[in-house]
């Protein structure tokens, strides 16, 4: 039954943005998670922390490649 409810959540949501919170009603069992939760609906918080990683990873590799290739070069 648990399964199939968050399944009708996932569905009923816009391209799965919205957290099963916000479509079922249902609330979190600690106080933190719910106001960690309302934080985030604030503006583009959301779509922030979720994209964060993804520039943190693609600056790292940037980086690292950089510096590899400054230090693969033959010296002057």
């Amino acid at each position: 039954m648990q399964m199939k409810r968050s399944a009708e959540a996932q569905a009923n949501t816009t391209a799965g943005t919205k957290s099963r919170h916000h479509v079922t009603g249902e609330d979190y069992p600690f106080e933190w998670a719910r106001r960690f939760e309302h934080w985030l609906d604030v503006g583009h918080r959301r779509a922030f922390f979720y994209a964060l990683p993804f520039i943190v990873f693609v600056v790292v590799v940037a980086a690292v490649a950089i510096t590899l290739a400054i230090l693969d070069t033959p010296p002057v």
